[in-house]
């Protein structure tokens, strides 16, 4: 065998050791990302969580476009995050909120951290770890501001359901009363409801109702596509 044949054997066994570490170091327990939010926190809409449920690494920073997210502290999380305890998991907050374009289109939040082996991941955008994570957040919830009445300019049976909060969401309203009080003479589909306004129903309400009242119940489906019931005094 020539010195050139030998060294270039060397080399290629070279190569394919550092492609082994490379292989190794790749393999080393992955985390699992996953972020969630807390809409309904009154004030506190800013505030999400960022989940571990893989394995624990550490110093892990959270990034996005802030045409999509903004934050408004560093998403960083010092130290360990997550547990290697099989099932388990951790979650830690960080704070911000989703412009119009990312509540519309969600919003890709890029992972980076340290792995168990002391190797910063994602090495590149081209590996395989998961080193983005995708969420749809909510829109914010609008209460609506629900009030029952007659309409003066019409039958007697005919009622209004009012909502005066602007920037309200409602889809497929409903009401409905129980039967001992108020009797439906029209449709209880009321149809949809974007933003302060009114809908008109029929119905009679009985001796009872009247001398004792009684509630309407509302069913809608909010902005965020859940379905909600309330309970709202009727007035004479």
């Amino acid at each position: 065998m020539t010195p050139e044949s030998r060294a270039a054997l060397v080399k290629e066994g070279y190569s394919k050791r550092d492609a082994e570490v490379k292989q190794q170091r790749e393999r080393s327990p992955r985390p699992s990302w996953m972020v969630t939010e807390k809409p309904e926190w009154g004030d506190a809409e800013d505030v999400h969580f960022l989940h571990n449920t893989g394995y624990s690494v550490r110093d892990v920073l959270l990034k996005a476009d802030p045409a999509y997210f903004v934050f408004t502290r560093e998403a960083y999380f010092d130290g360990r995050f997550g547990d290697n305890t099989p099932g388990a998991g951790q979650g830690r907050q960080f704070f911000g909120r989703a412009t119009e374009l990312g509540l519309k289109e969600g919003v890709t939040f890029s992972v980076s951290w340290v792995d168990q082996n002391g190797d910063p991941q994602p090495e590149s955008s081209g590996s395989h770890l998961p080193g983005e994570v995708f969420f749809q957040p909510s829109h914010p919830i609008i209460q609506p501001t629900w009030q029952f009445g007659k309409r003066p300019d019409s039958a007697r049976d005919a009622f209004v359901l009012v909502n005066g909060a602007p920037g309200f969401v409602g889809r497929g309203i409903t009401v409905s009363a129980d039967p001992e009080f108020f009797t439906f003479t029209k449709k209880k589909e009321l149809g949809d409801l974007i933003g302060a306004g009114k809908l008109d129903f029929y119905g009679r309400v009985s001796d009872l109702g009247a001398t004792l009242g009684f509630d309407f119940t509302i069913t809608y489906v909010d902005v965020n596509g859940k379905k909600r019931t309330e309970q709202v005094p009727s007035t004479q």
